[in-house]
């Protein structure tokens, strides 16, 4: 099982990285998309907090491990740094973009740091 989920990790990173790509790409090709990406963010990041907040409201008993102020940290930081990512797309080439792996390299960034905090707890 732990095999499964960290597969399903691997591929999620693998989904945010191409994501992350295809926005810089978007930005540097016009950046009046940047504007698009931090509209959108502060539209949607109530909404991804409010999800959170409901799982952990709906847990019959939130397990001891689950630190709901942390895994907001965690969430918080993920999607900063993804950002700060993306950002720095503006007033760059798109060619440049074409050959930068920076995204990929931040996804398994995010990747060690899961291992490494879960090799912690066990």
């Amino acid at each position: 099982m732990q095999e499964l989920i960290r597969r399903i990790g691997d591929d999620e990173r693998r989904h945010m990285a191409w994501g992350t790509f295809t926005r810089r790409r978007h930005i540097a090709a016009d950046e009046s998309n940047w504007k698009v990406v931090t509209d959108t963010m502060e539209e949607l990041l109530p909404h991804a907090l409010t999800q959170i907040q409901w799982a952990l409201d709906t847990m019959p008993e939130v397990p001891p491990e689950i630190d709901p102020t942390a895994l907001m940290t965690y969430a918080g930081d993920r999607a900063t740094r993804r950002l700060g990512a993306i950002e720095s797309a503006v007033g760059a080439d798109v060619a440049g973009i074409d050959l930068d792996y920076s995204p990929e390299k931040l996804e398994d960034v995010f990747g060690d740091e899961d291992s490494a905090a879960l090799a912690a707890v066990r």
